[in-house]
Order: structure tokens, then sequence, then C-alpha cells
């Protein structure tokens, strides 16, 4: 992980309105633990009608890079996202306060304050072709990083089935390894528990080798 850390000052703690205090002061971090990069970051007190500055001037908050915010008084804060698709998002009174921990953005989040509906649930995976599958990476369809192996140290067999959960509903890319060390990436497939089981086939494989 990488760490940025930003020393805010006495412009942030006015800009937010809010009474220097050494005695109340204190750190608090933004861990970005979603999938999107973002581009810019305002912040203000949840009573605060204008936001600061942009806290990542010319940085970029990747996904699982963090943002230290020093100078400010636990409480209540609003903050303002522009995500690497230009969206922008508005995630209101979020309690930030150095001893109570990090606080982390989510896909959830961003989603949610965007219109999304993120409901999770349980998504399985069949596999229906002659291979067996050694490695599994995920993605959501507009994201360009693949997640960690999904399947860890599992070996996902020819018509054995494999569940994922905690999935957001909508399109994901995978990235697979099968038996032979071939690599196969099938883009925009539909994942939803309501669904129900989407299954993997010779011909998915196969076509995405390019046979």
């Amino acid at each position: 992980m990488k760490l940025k850390v930003l020393f805010v000052g006495l412009g942030l703690l006015i800009s937010v309105g809010m009474t220097v205090d050494a005695e109340a002061q204190t750190r608090a971090t933004v861990i970005n633990g979603s999938s999107f990069e973002i581009y810019e970051l305002y912040i203000s007190a949840s009573h605060q009608s204008r936001w600061g500055t942009d806290q990542l001037g010319d940085e970029i908050l990747e996904n699982g890079d963090s943002l230290t915010l020093s100078g400010m008084r636990c409480g209540d804060y609003d903050i303002r996202i522009v995500d690497e698709d230009s969206d922008e998002c508005v995630i209101n009174e979020i309690y930030l306060c150095g001893d109570e921990g990090d606080w982390v953005l989510t896909d959830e989040e961003l989603l949610e304050c965007q219109g999304f509906v993120t409901t999770t649930a349980s998504v399985t995976l069949a596999n229906r072709s002659s291979w067996d599958i050694y490695q599994l990476y995920l993605s959501a369809s507009n994201n360009r990083r693949w997640g960690p192996d999904q399947l860890g140290s599992e070996v996902l067999e020819s018509g054995y089935t494999f569940t994922m959960s905690g999935l957001a509903c909508g399109n994901y890319d995978l990235r697979l390894v099968d038996e032979d060390d071939d690599v196969c990436e099938v883009h925009g497939i539909y994942l939803c528990g309501a669904e129900g089981e989407t299954s993997l086939t010779d011909k998915d494989l196969l076509d995405c080798q390019g046979f």
C-alpha cells in the first residue's frame, strides 16, 4: 500500500469554519478501498456549506492508497470525490478522528451516492469446461485492475462450482488460467446472485484463446 501524507494546516481549518485548538487537533486517514482512482477530494465540516481546496492537488489516490489529513479536529465531515470517469460523489457526515481508526472508501459507497443499486450477493461459477481452472481473477468491467486470485490454493476442477460472495450485481471481466497455463479473459459477464449459476464452457475457453 502506498502512503500519501498531506499536512493540512491552518488554511483548511479556517476554510471549514473551525477554531484552531492545539489540544483537539488530530490526524484522519482516508483509504481508497474502491476499484476506482480518485482524482479530486474535497472536505468540509458537515455544518458548513463551503468546500475546502482539493486535498489531492496533482496526486491521484489509487486503489489501496491512503491520504492522511493533519491538523483537524474530530467531528463529522462531508467528502466530495471526483473519480477517474469524472463522476462526482458527495458522502455526508463521515466521522473522522485519529483515535477512531481509518475511514475506508468502498465501491458500495461510491456507487450508492451516484444512484446505483449495490445489493451484494453470492455468485456461483460452474466449470462446465473440460479443463481444470487454477487461477481466477475478477474485475468490474469499468475497472482496469484485476483483483486477487479468487481461488487462492483451490482448484476449480471440471464439473465443479465455486461461489464468490459479497459481489454487487454488474458486468465483470474474468481472467482464467487453466491446467495448461493457458490464460483466457472473458469480458462483460453479468454476475448477480439473483440470476443463478454462471457457467464456463469449452466454447468460452476456446473462443477467448483464439480457437
